[in-house]
């Protein structure tokens, strides 16, 4: 988040066609207060969203289930140089969909094939404006092995660059284009 935004403030005010939110909910795993809040009260300014991204455990190194070389050891998880995969989703247009789907794929985020998953902290606003997501459910996800060592900077780095592009594209489209069609 904090990325996306560095590099989009950077931008000269007449180049951002639209005013930027980012909001972070600190209790969706003590009931969601912070998320159905939002659903409340922000329903003016969803009107005129033209998307909601929910970047949620982006980036985890893929473990393999296997012994050191030459041990004889009780195997475990062994952290590997290979990213792990996302769940992702999306609630607008096709064209959006295009979008998010092209350039997950341009910048190499690992991705389920399909939709699919939970929109997590995404899910109490995920239909009040177009929305989308990506989120990592590997084997570290809420634990305390979730720490720096399996979260690869590379794979922050191609999430991050993704957002950027994702929300420069969606810069170019009115809202009727990038809402549901469906």
């Amino acid at each position: 988040m904090l990325g996306v935004a560095e590099f989009l403030a950077k931008r000269p005010k007449e180049q951002r066609r639209r005013t930027m939110y980012f909001v972070g909910i600190p209790d969706h795993h003590t009931g969601d207060a912070g998320g159905r809040r939002l659903h409340d009260t922000w329903q003016n300014v969803f009107a005129k969203t033209a998307v909601i991204l929910n970047a949620e455990h982006v980036a985890l190194a893929e473990p393999v289930w296997d012994r050191p070389w030459g041990s004889n050891v009780r195997p475990g998880l062994i952290t590997t140089n290979q990213l792990g995969a996302s769940w992702w989703g999306v609630y607008g247009s096709d064209r959006l969909a295009n979008i998010i789907r092209e350039n997950f794929s341009l910048f190499g985020v690992p991705t389920q094939l399909e939709p699919g998953g939970s929109a997590g902290e995404l899910r109490s606003v995920q239909w009040d404006a177009p929305s989308f997501y990506l989120h990592n459910k590997g084997v570290y996800y809420h634990s305390s092995a979730d720490t720096v060592d399996v979260v690869p900077a590379e794979g922050l780095r191609t999430a991050t660059q993704s957002f950027a592009k994702i929300f420069d594209d969606i810069n170019r489209f009115d809202l009727k284009d990038l809402r549901s069609n469906r």
